[in-house]
C-alpha cells in the first residue's frame, strides 16, 4: 500500500527546497532495488510569505485532514513550524522541518518533530566567533519583531557578550502591514549610520531583510553585514541586487563541500533541474532521504516506529553524518559562512 508525504512551503524564484524532495521522490518511486518504488505520493501546499505563520498553522489542519499523510516537510518560518509541530503531534505525523531554528521548536518533547538545522542558539554562537575572528568587535543589531526575528536576536545579544563583542546599538522593528517594499527603514538607520561599528547583524526573513540591507546601503552603512540564516537563498540577489556584496549568511549547508554524497546529489540535481542545488534544494533531498532510509531500516512507514528508528540512529548525509537528541534536534551538522558575491554566495568559513 502506497503512502503520501507532504510538502508546505512559500514560493521561491529559485529552485529550492520542493524541487529538492521532489527529485528524492522520484528517485525512490523508479528504484528497482527497494520496496518503496511506485509507492510514495507527493502532496503539495503553498504557505504565505508573512511572519506571523497563521498561513502555515492553518494548512497543518488540512494536511492532517488527508489520512494517506504520514509525513510533513517544510513550514518555512518558525512561526509557522512551531504550531503546526501540535497540530502533527497530536494526530501522529511525522515533521521534518528543515530552517526552522527557533529553539522552542523542540522544547516540548514531542515524539514526531525533527528539526534539519542547527538552532538560534548555535546560528548565534558561530556568527559571534566569526565575527571576532576577523576583528570585527563593534556591533550594530537590527532584528524585527516577529517570533523568529526576536528568537535570533535575543541570542545574539547574548553570544556577542559571551565573545568579546561591543554591541554599540539594538534596534528593533515592526513587520509592516504594508508590502515590503513599501517599507522604508532609513529613518531608524540616520542616527546609526553615524556610530563607529565594524559589523551590523541583521535577524529577518526575506523579502523584507533584503529592503533593509538595500536602505542601509543607501544610507551609507558599507560595513559587512552578518545575517542569520534567512537570509541563504538566493532571493537575496534578486532582491538586493549590488547592495547584497559583502553580506554573510549562516548556513547548515555548503555548497562547496565534496563529500561523494553531495557530489553525486549535486550532479543528478544538475541533470534534472539544470542548475546547481542551493540551500532549500540540499535541505529537501536531506529530509527525504532521511525518512525513506528510516522506512526502509523500520520497515514499516508507521510514523512511532520511524521516529523511534530516526531519533535512535547515525545517518549518512550529504554533508557528513549526523544524528538526533532525544528531543530531536540534530547534531553533527557544522555551520558554514557564506559571502555573498554577484549572485553567488562562496562560502568562507
Amino acid at each position: 500500500r502506497g503512502f503520501t508525504v507532504a510538502v508546505v512551503w512559500p514560493p521561491h524564484r529559485e529552485l529550492g527546497f520542493v524541487p529538492g524532495v521532489q527529485l528524492g521522490v522520484e528517485e525512490a518511486n523508479a528504484s528497482n532495488t527497494h520496496h518503496l518504488s511506485g509507492k510514495i505520493r507527493l502532496k503539495r501546499f503553498t504557505e504565505g510569505w508573512d511572519s506571523s505563520g497563521r498561513s502555515g498553522a492553518e494548512i497543518a489542519h488540512r494536511v492532517v485532514a488527508d489520512d494517506d499523510v504520514v509525513a510533513v516537510f517544510g513550514h518555512e518560518v518558525s512561526a509557522s513550524a512551531v504550531p503546526s509541530s501540535l497540530t502533527y503531534e497530536n494526530h501522529g505525523i511525522l515533521f521534518l522541518t528543515p530552517k526552522s531554528t527557533d529553539p522552542r521548536l523542540t522544547h516540548h518533547g514531542f515524539r514526531y518533530t525533527f528539526r534539519l538545522t542547527p538552532n538560534d542558539r548555535q546560528i548565534a554562537a558561530a556568527l559571534t566567533k566569526f565575527a571576532a575572528a576577523r576583528g570585527w568587535k563593534r556591533i550594530g543589531l537590527y532584528f524585527a519583531r516577529s517570533p523568529g526575528g526576536e528568537s535570533v536576536g535575543e541570542q545574539l545579544i547574548s553570544a556577542a557578550s559571551e565573545n568579546g563583542l561591543d554591541l554599540v546599538f539594538s534596534r528593533s522593528y515592526l513587520p509592516s502591514e504594508a508590502s515590503w517594499a513599501e517599507m522604508d527603514f532609513r529613518p531608524m538607520i540616520a542616527g546609526d549610520s553615524r556610530e563607529k561599528v565594524d559589523a551590523v547583524m541583521i535577524c529577518d526573513q526575506l523579502p523584507r531583510g533584503a529592503k533593509l540591507i538595500v536602505d542601509l546601503r543607501k544610507m551609507g552603512m558599507g560595513q559587512p553585514i552578518i545575517g542569520c540564516d534567512k537570509l541563504d537563498d538566493g532571493m537575496l540577489w534578486d532582491l538586493a541586487q549590488q547592495a547584497a556584496n559583502g553580506v554573510y549568511v549562516a548556513s547548515a549547508v555548503d555548497p562547496d563541500a565534496t563529500t561523494p554524497q553531495f557530489l553525486a546529489f549535486k550532479e543528478k540535481f544538475r541533470r534534472r533541474w539544470g542548475e546547481n542545488p542551493g540551500y532549500g534544494a540540499s535541505q529537501g533531498y536531506e529530509a527525504f532521504s532521511l525518512l525513506a532510509q528510516a522506512i526502509l531500516d523500520s520497515d514499516s512507514a508507521e510514523p512511532l516506529i520511524v521516529a523511534t528508528t530516526i531519533r535512535n540512529m547515525t545517518w549518512k548525509g550529504l554533508f557528513g553524518e549526523f544524528s538526533f537528541t532525544p528531543e530531536g534536534d540534530i547534531q553533527g551538522r557544522h555551520i558554514s559562512i557564506k559571502r555573498q558575491e554577484d549572485g553567488k554566495f562562496i562560502t568562507v568559513h
